[in-house]
């Protein structure tokens, strides 16, 4: 869940945005830019987008028969990405050469030239999955392209973020919402937490793409333990995750936890199966390839960077749109480690979420092998971006978030760039920024909600 963020932590110079920002920012940080493919590293902080993949998850059958991919290889069937010994001394010349988010604010590139830009975006959020951060991604460029978002107004009261958590999405959901900005009964983007109903989506948002993130359901499990506060039920455990897992059955038909809908599949019923039909596999089988069908691209949490140059392609948005700083960083308090016991009972328990993360696992790394040869440039140069990011955004500390001690932000530097704030914004503040606009019939406004003029 996010929250507004507070303002405490930022001291910005400027409160609107310009792309040029950007590409001032990376010419002045060339320095600070790894030899080609090298990986950067990257703090504490910013791991929580990218953790280790668990190897109890993973599908064996992960590598397929063929399976090519520049850059990378396989073990077990896991890939991970090949990389170049780090090289001392000076910055080579061809590293200092114009960067691909450089050449992408400065002109159009030729990719651009090639595609159209993707302004029709439904995103269904999943819980626990880092979804929140893709949300704010899809919401950033939608502030910024003057696009409409489709929202109710009651979801003021929860948070500012959400149709509903349990309830499929139904267009009389929105018929409290702020007029687009055509003043229409349509909209440009549907990013809002709802639940994945595509006939009813269509009617609000046209001709749209569709997008969902998966994450491993055992380290989803094990985060949505954490996050819902499901161990206070276990108090005096020593072992409140492993104790919780002997019992999933007994607390699920209680009902009595916060988000209790959530301990049993929760992706896939985030993603429109009811739970009477988890344990039915054929009718899991026939919802996977439903969304297989339906959905333009599944994003996977473990390859986060992956799946994010792969959206840009679909999409055809400059990289800059693309850049992230992760949103809602869980205090260490609240994690748990997950024995091995209690990662067979979670993956028995969630069997039509491993089902469904396995197979989009594996389309993620046909999707790569289908990008073509530049797909390990593509990547790490993304990479550097970010890095040039955390570098000149963040101080290296973090702060509790308000309202909640189990969650913390990192925190920007004093006299960050205003590209920082940005990156930094969750989608709670985005939706609100954008209810603010469209209640006032579509004048743009700057971040602050200043009237911009033309």
């Amino acid at each position: 869940m996010e929250v507004f963020e507070q303002s405490r932590s930022v001291r910005i110079i400027s409160t609107s945005f310009d792309p040029r920002d950007l590409a001032k920012l990376v010419r002045t940080s060339h320095s600070l830019i790894p030899e080609e493919g090298v990986l950067p590293e990257f703090s504490a902080s910013e791991r929580i987008q990218r953790p280790p993949v668990d190897r109890g998850a993973v599908p064996q059958n992960t590598q397929r028969e063929g399976l090519n991919i520049p850059g990378f290889e396989f073990s077990n069937g896991i890939p991970t990405q090949k990389t170049k010994p780090v090289a001392t001394g000076s910055i080579s010349e061809e590293s200092r050469r114009p960067s691909v988010i450089e050449e992408n604010i400065v002109k159009v590139s030729s990719n651009q030239s090639k595609c159209t830009q993707v302004k029709r975006i439904v995103f269904i959020k999943t819980h626990k999955t880092g979804s929140t951060t893709v949300s704010s991604i899809f919401d950033r460029y939608g502030f910024h392209n003057n696009l409409s978002l489709a929202m109710d107004k009651r979801s003021v009261q929860v948070g500012g973020h959400m149709f509903s958590n349990q309830k499929l999405f139904n267009r009389t959901m929105v018929e409290n919402s702020p007029l687009s900005l055509e003043g229409d009964r349509t909209y440009d983007m549907l990013t809002n937490h709802v639940r994945y109903y595509r006939p009813e989506m269509e009617l609000v948002v046209p001709n749209a793409k569709y997008f969902t993130v998966l994450r491993d359901p055992v380290r989803q499990f094990e985060s949505s333990f954490g996050y819902f506060g499901w161990e206070e039920k276990m108090e005096g455990s020593s072992d409140p995750l492993g104790t919780f897992t002997e019992n999933l059955s007994t607390h699920f038909e209680q009902a009595d936890l916060p988000y209790w809908w959530q301990m049993k599949n929760g992706q896939i019923y985030d993603l429109g199966l009811d739970h009477s039909y988890h344990d039915n596999e054929t009718a899991v089988t026939q919802k996977i390839t439903e969304i297989e069908r339906e959905l333009d691209f599944v994003l996977i949490t473990e390859y986060f960077d992956e799946s994010l140059v792969i959206l840009k392609q679909i999409l055809c948005w400059e990289l800059h749109y693309m850049l992230y700083i992760p949103n809602g960083i869980r205090s260490q308090k609240y994690v748990y480690k997950i024995k091995d016991r209690s990662r067979a009972n979670i993956i028995k328990w969630n069997k039509a979420d491993m089902m469904l993360y396995r197979h989009f696992n594996r389309t993620l790394w046909q999707r790569i092998e289908s990008y073509g040869s530049n797909f390990e440039y593509d990547l790490n140069e993304f990479r550097r971006q970010r890095q040039i990011v955390t570098n000149q955004c963040l101080d290296g500390t973090m702060s509790p978030v308000r309202g909640t001690p189990r969650w913390s932000r990192v925190n920007l530097k004093r006299g960050a760039p205003s590209i920082c704030y940005e990156l930094w914004k969750g989608d709670a503040t985005y939706t609100k920024i954008l209810r603010e606009r469209q209640n006032k019939g579509g004048i743009k406004t700057d971040i602050n909600g200043r009237q911009i003029k033309y």
